[in-house]
C-alpha cells in the first residue's frame, strides 16, 4: 500500500516499518519506478528525484541531503490552485 522512492541511504530506514522501498539513482529511473508501482496508494519520493508536479498519490519529501525547497513550492502551488491565494500573501 505504501512505497518510497529515493537513494539507498534515504529509503533504508523505511524498510524497518514494512514500507516498500525502491532505489533510484536519477529522475528518469524514479519515473520508471513510479509508472510500475501503480497499485501503491501512497508513494513518497525524495525531492531530488521528482520532475514536474507529482501525481495526487505522491508526496515529495526531503532526501538525506536535506530540502531543496521543491516540496514547499509544490505545496504552495497546490494551495494557490485550491484557494486562488498565494501562501504568505497579506499579513507578514
Amino acid at each position: 500500500m505504501i512505497a518510497i522512492i529515493g537513494d539507498r541511504k534515504s529509503i533504508l530506514p523505511f524498510k524497518a516499518f514494512g514500507i516498500s522501498t525502491f532505489e533510484a539513482k536519477d529522475s528518469s529511473e524514479a519515473q520508471k519506478i513510479l509508472d510500475s508501482i501503480t497499485q501503491k496508494r501512497i508513494v513518497f519520493i525524495t525531492e531530488d528525484l521528482i520532475e514536474g508536479e507529482p501525481p495526487p498519490n505522491v508526496t515529495v519529501i526531503p532526501g538525506r541531503k536535506g530540502s531543496f525547497g521543491y516540496g514547499k513550492a509544490i505545496l504552495e502551488n497546490v494551495i494557490k490552485k485550491a484557494t486562488g491565494t498565494e501562501v504568505g500573501e497579506g499579513d507578514e
